[in-house]
This record gives structure tokens, sequence and C-alpha cells, in this order.
């Protein structure tokens, strides 16, 4: 039985893009963003505390990739994380995203801090390759 159920979405008062929430069924919620431009996007996700450790991201990841790639038409998604975010870079190791490149010096202004940025790829043909897409 899969763990993910379904996909929607939702656009939030102070989000400068929409998101795609993905509902589980032990009724965890789970928060995608696209930025689109072109035949590329940008993805961007967050699980609450409780869900950690349970396997549920990649899973999440997984559907919102054949979203980007089957149903949008996208060539390349990247993805990011900040320094000590361990668990976020595990979920794209895991989900096939090919480290490129850091940044010393990224401004988070909502967090009111300058932060270590990582960036990593998927393409179409390397997620083909992967899962059979």
């Amino acid at each position: 039985m899969r763990t993910i159920t379904v996909i929607r979405k939702r656009k939030f008062a102070n989000a400068l893009m929409p998101y795609w929430v993905i509902t589980c069924m032990s009724k965890a919620e789970f928060c995608s963003r696209y930025g689109l431009s072109g035949d590329e996007c940008e993805m961007g996700f967050w699980l609450g505390k409780p869900y950690w450790g349970q396997g549920l991201m990649p899973e999440a990841v997984g559907e919102m990739l054949w979203h980007a790639f089957e149903d949008l038409g996208m060539d390349k998604i990247w993805v990011g994380y900040y320094d000590g975010n361990e668990r976020s870079a595990r979920v794209q190791k895991k989900c096939g995203f090919i480290y490129q490149w850091t940044t010393p010096d990224v401004d988070v202004p909502i967090m009111g801090e300058t932060r270590v940025g990582h960036v990593s790829l998927l393409t179409r043909e390397e997620w083909e390759k992967e899962s059979d897409g």
C-alpha cells in the first residue's frame, strides 16, 4: 500500500508561488514549492519533526518529481539545502539529485541570517535512468 495519497495545489496568502501539498495516509502534510522557468524548476520541501525518520520524504519527493517531469514537462529540477541540514541532503541524494556547487554567503532574509548553501540538480535524463520513468 502506498503512503502518499493526494497531491493538490494550494496558494497561501504570503507565498510567492503556489505550494503543492501532498497528504499522507497518516495525516502528515508535505509541502513543496515549484518556481517555474521554461523547462526548469526549483523544488523545496519541508516535513514536520513528528514525521522525521519514517522514510516519508523520499516518497513524497518521488511523487513531486514524477509530477514535475511527467505532468509539467520539466527537463531540470534544482534543489538546495543549508549547512547543518543533513536530513535534507540525504533525501536529495536518495532521490537522485547530483551536487553542483556551494555558495558560502547566502542571505536568508526571513531568518535574518547568512548561511552556507548547497545546490543539486536532477535532469529528466538521469531521473528516467533511475526510475524507468
